[in-house]
C-alpha cells in the first residue's frame, strides 16, 4: 500500500491527478487483509495471523503486545521456516502454546517440537483449535477471569 500511495503523492505533485488524502487515510482504516491480525471470534477473542516467518511473528508480537490479557497460541509452520525461532519469539510473549499439524508434506513435525520444548501438542488442526479453546478456558479459570479477558491467537 505504501508504493502505491507514494506513486500517487507524485502523480499529485506533477499535477497528474488529484487526489484527497483524507480518503486514502479512511480506506486504509477500513483495509482488512485476510488472515493477518484477522478477529475471528470475540468471547473469548480469537485471532488469526499467517505470520510465517521471522518478520511476520515480529509483527505479530507487536500486536498482540497491545493485548491486555492473557493469551494462548496455536501455531504450525513447515520445515522451510525458521520455525524454532519463531516458537522461541511467540513462547516468551504468550501465555500458553500449542502445537499442531495440518496436511502438507513439508509440515514440521511439531509433535516432537512438542515434546523437546513441553508444548501441547494435537495432531489435527480442528480438534488442534478446540483444545486452544480448552487451554484458554484452563488459563481463564486459573487467573479467575471471564471470556471476554483472554485472546487466542491461531499462528502459521
Amino acid at each position: 500500500a505504501s508504493l502505491a500511495i507514494e506513486a500517487l503523492y507524485l502523480l499529485d505533485n506533477l499535477n497528474y491527478i488529484k487526489f484527497d488524502y483524507e480518503t486514502i487515510k479512511s480506506a486504509i482504516a477500513k483495509s482488512n487483509w485476510q488472515g493477518r491480525f484477522e478477529i475471528v471470534r470475540q468471547d473469548p477473542l480469537v485471532i488469526v495471523d499467517g505470520a510465517h516467518n521471522i518478520d511476520g511473528v515480529k509483527a505479530l508480537i507487536t500486536s498482540i503486545n497491545d493485548i491486555k490479557m492473557p493469551k494462548a497460541l496455536l501455531f504450525s509452520a513447515i520445515k522451510t521456516k525458521e520455525y524454532e525461532e519463531m516458537l522461541k519469539m511467540l513462547d516468551s510473549n504468550v501465555d500458553k502454546l500449542v502445537l499442531t499439524t495440518f496436511n502438507h508434506p513439508q509440515v514440521i513435525d511439531a509433535k516432537g517440537l512438542a515434546s523437546k520444548y513441553g508444548y501441547t501438542y494435537v495432531a489435527s488442526f480442528q480438534e488442534a483449535y478446540e483444545t486452544l479453546y480448552k487451554e484458554l478456558k484452563t488459563v481463564l479459570d486459573y487467573l479467575k477471569l471471564n471470556e471476554k479477558e483472554i485472546c487466542g491467537c491461531i499462528v502459521g
